[in-house]
């Protein structure tokens, strides 16, 4: 008898084959430096002013605190070396030092282009996410300040201020030293235009959000003074901050409680109480703050928004203290109705029942107009609650302001809609109403920091550092192994809360579904990448068909080892990770949107009134409207508040795709996959027909009968 005869190549190897090429067409392979690592030499002597070994995508403030602070260094008096005209030696590191810079880089022709001095605030903490905020501020800054054609002075170094040291703030009068309520230590460095020698350079100045306490609008008053009080000119102060939402709440606050405390006697918000600086204000037009991760949204945060949004807009509230405000990221408000517009898109209700007739009014005793939603709007028809079946589920951070506010925009920017698509009222941005909440929307919180890693602390054991301990693979040893891995309910981790909270969002599910009703779309709203995943990683097999949403796009949320609970994550951001390439052109994109909106606030700042930068500044406001008028065609917080649409993204296996329905000229072109297809697709076309041809080919013909 003939011997059977057997195919070329085997199905099991195609499968191989087709694994493989798949493994090279998706997978990204790790990349592995081959830089020896050298010794940190302690003391080396720098000739220069900035004296700080620091690369340029270094923390400033770790670099700085990794150097020894000398207390009895000096600069010889040679012109070459120390910034002062002085036949004396100059202590280093003082603010006297810093003012004879400024003073030998400011140029004697007053009609030139002012001098530059940015302050970028950062979260100063010791935690894993404050430095790695810090760490991609300073790469983002300093992107754009190579975008705007400057380079540094010293790329290998940084220099440093420390206020108390110097004669003025001795122990007998802190109390009354300005210097001593600012950050001690404050790291800067000096960039120049590489294009045009006769225009100023710019220094940077790195500044710690949080040490400017309770009053940081009239301590960055105070810190300008300070630069300038030694000098007879003006230069150009930005400030590109402040970094958290509650420290724009409590410059809000000191201008409120000015303003309203003395109407008639506006000067600074130092004539407050508790005043801490000199009553007058700023130069007009030479200060200004670009607000980039601020989302605080008005009429909800509290007192102090509700009044200034009834009254005047935050920017001219600003004006009317010397400031010019500007912020380049969307509200919170924004980001809230573009969820539920996504939300309705994918088929879930968040606003009405499918059998309800949502444009039926409201009696006109169950709603307010104007600002004032009424609470009574949605509760006090429970008809209208029995009907509704589509739940949403939000959990947030109760400890920041940021998430103790998120869900109350969702909640209100719901109640806003409602009553707009029931009563055809204009929907307002601004409900003053703090209760907005629906039965339909079910509110859940935590603490930030649920892994328990704390700076210099070993990290909480976790299920997966834990190796199981024996070899035997029966059931009950496996099931041993995995209640070992079960966090126990003590220590620092926050592990086993976050069951208990999964437990019991699984338990609301149950109910909810006896009465025919689910849980459609559970929103993370937080502002720790950590714990969002983590949150994730508890939820996505209780509910494997709930759509989950957060906000803020960040590349750790699509990291491969995040896929498995990270997959089809609806995440509505202000910003991608890059704008415009005609805009960003050579430099990369970023790790997370809050980089992309401080790029494009530095890029403002520093193209802003600065007449060599005209044609980049024209480009990052877009095209004018031919007909407009030339005031409208300058910056201004209207303008940019047209030119932030919203982004909606989901994650994929290869990354966000961009899903927006709005667009604008600042972010990267939606990608049409059916015009354009990718060349991934042709590959993987040309393979599925080569295997198509050769499982129809005769030997495989032949042997197939005789095995299936």
């Amino acid at each position: 008898m003939a011997e059977q005869q057997s195919p070329v190549l085997p199905l099991s190897g195609m499968v191989l084959l087709l694994a493989i090429i798949s493994a090279v067409v998706y997978q990204e392979t790790p990349l592995q430096g081959s830089r020896p690592t050298a010794e940190f030499q302690e003391g080396l002597s720098v000739q220069g002013i900035e004296d700080v070994p620091a690369r340029l995508w270094q923390d400033p403030f770790a670099a700085v605190k990794r150097n020894s602070i000398r207390k009895d260094d000096t600069h010889p008096s040679e012109k070459d070396i120390s910034p002062c005209q002085s036949d004396k030696p100059v202590l280093r590191h003082t603010l006297f030092e810093l003012f004879c810079q400024i003073k030998k880089e400011q140029r004697a022709d007053t009609t030139a282009t002012p001098l530059i001095v940015m302050g970028v605030m950062m979260f100063g903490g010791p935690y894993a996410e404050s430095s790695e905020w810090r760490l991609r501020s300073r790469y983002t800054v300093v992107s754009a300040l190579g975008r705007a054609n400057y380079i540094p002075k010293d790329s290998e170094h940084i220099g440093f201020v420390d206020l108390l040291k110097s004669s003025s703030c001795s122990k007998e009068n802190i109390e009354n030293c300005p210097a001593a309520k600012l950050p001690r230590i404050i790291p800067y460095e000096w960039f120049y235009p590489a294009d045009n020698e006769k225009h100023p350079p710019l220094l940077v100045l790195w500044l710690d959000d949080g040490a400017f306490g309770k009053y940081p609008l009239s301590r960055l008053i105070a810190l300008q003074r300070l630069l300038q009080q030694e000098n007879n000119y003006n230069f150009h102060f930005k400030i590109l901050g402040p970094t958290g939402s509650s420290s724009l709440l409590t410059m809000v606050k000191e201008i409120e409680n000015f303003l309203w405390q003395q109407p008639n006697s506006i000067k600074s918000p130092a004539q407050a109480e508790h005043s801490e600086m000199p009553t007058d204000k700023p130069s007009q037009n030479t200060f200004a703050i670009y607000s980039p991760s601020a989302t605080v949204s008005t009429g909800i945060a509290g007192k102090p928004f509700s009044m200034l949004e009834i009254k005047e807009s935050l920017a001219k509230q600003f004006q009317q203290i010397g400031i010019n405000f500007y912020r380049t990221i969307n509200h919170d408000w924004d980001l809230a109705l573009t969820l539920i517009g996504e939300l309705k898109r994918r088929g879930i209700n968040v606003i009405c029942d499918p059998g309800e007739d949502h444009r039926q009014p409201i009696p006109n005793n169950q709603y307010n107009t104007g600002n004032n939603l009424g609470s009574a709007t949605l509760a006090d028809s429970k008809d209208t609650l029995d009907a509704h079946t589509d739940h949403i589920v939000l959990i947030a951070e109760w400890d920041t302001l940021y998430g103790r506010s998120l869900p109350k925009y969702f909640e209100c920017a719901v109640a806003a809609r409602h009553v707009h698509l029931s009563t055809n009222l204009p929907q307002t941005k601004s409900p003053i109403k703090q209760h907005c909440e629906t039965q339909w929307i079910h509110r859940f919180s935590y603490l930030r920091g649920i892994d328990g890693q704390l700076p210099g602390k070993q990290q909480p054991r976790s299920t997966k550092n834990f190796q199981p301990t024996t070899k035997n693979n029966s059931i009950e040893t496996i099931t041993l192994d995995r209640k070992k891995q079960i966090e126990r309910p003590v220590g620092r981790g926050q592990f086993d809360y976050i069951h208990r909270l999964s437990r019991q969002i699984y338990r609301l599910q149950k109910e909810l579904q006896g009465d025919n009703k689910e849980i459609k779309a559970i929103g993370v709203l937080g502002s720790d990448v950590y714990d969002k995943l983590l949150i994730l990683q508890a939820l996505k097999n209780r509910f494997p068909n709930a759509i989950f949403f957060t906000t803020d796009l960040d590349a750790r949320l699509f990291h491969p080892a995040e896929y498995e609970w990270a997959r089809n994550l609806v995440v509505a951001s202000s910003f991608g990770l890059q704008l415009n390439p005609q805009l960003q052109q050579d430099i990369p994109p970023f790790r997370s949107a809050y980089q992309t909106s401080l790029f494009y606030a530095a890029l403002l700042a520093i193209t802003h009134a600065h007449p060599g930068r005209q044609d980049l500044f024209q480009r990052l406001l877009g095209p004018a409207p031919s007909s407009s008028a030339p005031t409208q065609r300058q910056l201004s917080q209207d303008r940019l508040q047209k030119l932030l649409k919203p982004r909606i993204f989901e994650i994929g296996y290869s990354g966000p795709v961009d899903l927006s329905v709005q667009d604008s000229h600042l972010h990267v072109p939606r990608e049409n996959p059916f015009t354009q297809p990718h060349p991934i697709y042709s590959i993987i076309a040309f393979v599925l027909l080569s295997l198509l041809l050769y499982l129809s080919s005769d030997p495989v013909m032949k042997w197939y009968p005789r095995y299936f």
